[in-house]
């Protein structure tokens, strides 16, 4: 996975424009960064990434601007071919656990919903504005301010409704599966120094984000209703620490506990349920799908975390979707992470083992393309310069 910021910006506004390129956008729909989830550790892999990325990334920069706006495309445009070489020659992160790591996480956003023109909150505003800026990047969590006379900008952070109690607080984000902003949490009024508390880390999550540092993932059990499965997942744990060390740690979630609440809302543990299960690895991602009930298996929990010691290239689909969590991290905690070797056995074939077939079926080096061949490739490389150039004549011709 790679992440190449253009801006420093707190709010922007995250599109997916293609398969795995993910772009965000100001308040004046310019590009802060571009997200790329999956790209591989082969030089084709990386190069046909970068074509595609560049298409697409420009494509929706054009439909974001406005028609007159020639000159700014084609700013971005040849910015997009600056940045096509930092693509191609982006280093391997290794295994899908150690490039969790390396990638940027998801910002969630702590929308605070004020009546229209509200007074006497200024103080309010300024100690929770303070909050967060000594937070500085370490929390994936940014402020913004709505007012309720704005029903449209409520729906674009995926909140269906404002309480009528004002001010109220909700915590919005992204769904990976969906794709689509949703509202994971609300408080009423402005959050409490307790839930900010719980904005930077649960006491699961708390315990959870040490082991994730030497550990392959941390599996998170919270005890429901119904059959006890605990001992599956002490099984699991057991299994892992022998068969790929160090394995596995195992962290136990009070789904009564208020301090709780928080990760509960967004991972979907519900107070009356069977049994829930969920796999966290990298800087506090939440592996999807969750487990609960009689899904909680040996075998079901050992082949989601399957998907995190194998390399991550591009020639495997993205295996393991997650929702990053709200959690701090900071630069300290990078200083202590383990590198963790992939799985014995899973080998990429070498670029050199691909070409190699290829190789063997060329003609030998005294054979020449003859004019029959070399014609046809002439006015097809004709055709595509017109058809660049015909576009730029359009576009400046365009009001």
């Amino acid at each position: 996975m790679l992440y190449i910021e253009l801006a420093d910006v707190a709010n922007t506004v995250s599109e997916e424009i293609g398969p795995g390129i993910v772009l965000d956008f100001d308040e004046h729909n310019r590009v802060a960064g571009i997200k790329l989830k999956t790209r591989g550790n082969g030089l084709v892999c990386r190069v046909w990434q970068s074509f595609r990325c560049l298409f697409l990334v420009s494509f929706s920069v054009r439909k974001r601007l406005q028609k007159h706006n020639t000159l700014r495309y084609c700013a971005f445009t040849a910015l997009f071919v600056a940045l096509f070489f930092r693509i191609a020659s982006a280093c391997d992160t290794g295994t899908v656990r150690d490039a969790a790591f390396h990638a940027k996480r998801d910002n969630y956003r702590l929308v605070v919903v004020t009546p229209p023109a509200a007074e006497n909150a200024e103080a309010s505003k300024a100690a929770l504005e303070a909050w967060f800026v000594e937070q500085r990047l370490a929390l994936n969590v940014r402020l913004d301010w709505v007012e309720s006379g704005d029903p449209a900008a409520l729906v674009e952070y995926g909140i269906q409704s404002s309480a009528e109690d004002l001010p109220t607080a909700w915590l919005c984000g992204w769904h990976p599966v969906r794709r689509a902003p949703y509202a994971a949490y609300h408080w009423p009024g402005i959050p409490s120094e307790d839930a900010l508390e719980a904005l930077r880390a649960t006491p699961s999550l708390a315990k959870a984000r040490k082991a994730l540092l030497d550990h392959w993932a941390v599996l998170i059990f919270a005890r429901g209703e119904g059959p006890d499965r605990a001992p599956v997942v002490t099984q699991v744990a057991r299994n892992w620490a022998e068969q790929h060390p160090p394995g596995i740690a195992v962290v136990h979630l009070d789904r009564h506990d208020p301090r709780e609440a928080l990760f509960c809302a967004i991972a979907g543990v519900l107070s009356d349920s069977p049994d829930w299960a969920g796999i966290v690895y990298g800087k506090g991602k939440l592996l999807l799908p969750t487990l609960t009930g009689d899904d909680i298996s040996v075998e079901h929990l050992d082949g989601l975390l399957q998907r995190l010691p194998v390399p991550c290239t591009c020639l495997q689909q993205a295996m393991a979707p997650g929702l990053d969590l709200p959690l701090h991290w900071d630069s300290a905690l990078d200083a202590g992470y383990t590198a963790l070797t992939g799985t014995a056995g899973y080998t990429e074939i070498s670029l050199d083992q691909k070409v190699a077939p290829l190789m063997a079926d060329l003609p030998p080096d005294d054979a020449r393309i003859g004019v029959v061949v070399l014609l046809p490739l002439a006015l097809l490389g004709a055709l595509a310069i017109a058809s660049v150039a015909a576009m730029i004549i359009r576009l400046r011709r365009s009001p």
